[in-house]
């Protein structure tokens, strides 16, 4: 018997200026309501397909969320991309051709590195592609080969790579640090 694995249902990130965050995430296609619960804060909530993503306010009581990697599916990261660009988003990796559709990776305003796909395929959720998640880019023989493509789009600026034409084969994770 087949048993799915657990689906996220949300995920919240904090931003020093949620307005501003919120403006990035609805260029990229998210739409907002803004919500407070109680006597919590102002904050906005996407809710899509049982998916729920917020935009809390940052404050000194809180870590950053800046270290968590977002990746959405988008329907033309081209145009997206050069909306983000005309907003002054700082975009790490241009559009470029992979495996899993055409996918380009930028930063939002406050440091989160959010990963764009169209994919070049219809996703679908059903028992085979749950089973078959060995073939996904968390497999590491497949992130190996990811890694190695990165170095076939030619611009030199892709997060995997640090801004710096390497062989995939010493490849060294660094870290992003966000003002």
């Amino acid at each position: 018997m087949f048993t799915p694995s657990p689906l996220v249902n949300l995920l919240v990130i904090r931003s020093p200026d949620i307005h501003r965050a919120k403006l990035f995430y609805a260029t990229i296609g998210l739409h907002f309501d803004l919500h407070a619960h109680g006597n919590g804060p102002a904050h906005y909530t996407s809710s899509e397909k049982g998916f729920v993503f917020e935009i809390y306010p940052l404050s000194e009581s809180h870590i950053p969320t800046t270290s968590v990697r977002l990746g959405f599916n988008v329907t033309s990261v081209d145009e997206i991309v050069t909306a983000l660009r005309k907003l002054g988003a700082v975009i790490v990796s241009d559009p470029c051709e992979t495996k899993w559709g055409r996918r380009a990776v930028v930063r939002d305003f406050d440091g989160h590195i959010v990963e764009l796909l169209t994919s070049s395929a219809p996703m679908a959720l059903d028992e085979s592609a749950a089973r078959n998640r060995v073939s996904g880019p968390w497999n590491m023989p497949v992130a190996v080969e990811a890694i190695q493509n990165c170095f076939n789009c030619n611009h030199g600026e892709h997060i995997l790579c640090s801004g710096a034409k390497r062989s995939w084969k010493s490849y060294q994770p660094q870290r992003v640090v966000s003002k």
